[in-house]
């Protein structure tokens, strides 16, 4: 399911506080939800400067 950010965002690679940054998502952009993994994470794909990424984001970064 397609989101937009309403935020700008950090995409990682794990779900911990040691995991690796892989990009920022700008405000407004559109991701692809996957999964809604636990209460403070989901599973995204991201499209990037022509690059497919899949990782995890924040809840807060998308509207309720």
């Amino acid at each position: 399911m397609a989101h937009n950010t309403v935020v700008e965002c950090i995409l990682y690679d794990g779900m911990t506080k040691e995991s690796q940054q892989l990009t920022t998502i700008s405000s407004g952009n559109e991701v692809q939800v996957m999964d809604t993994v636990d209460a403070h994470f989901v599973k995204v794909r991201v499209t990037a400067a022509g690059k497919t990424q899949n990782g995890y984001m924040y809840r807060t970064c998308f509207s309720k």
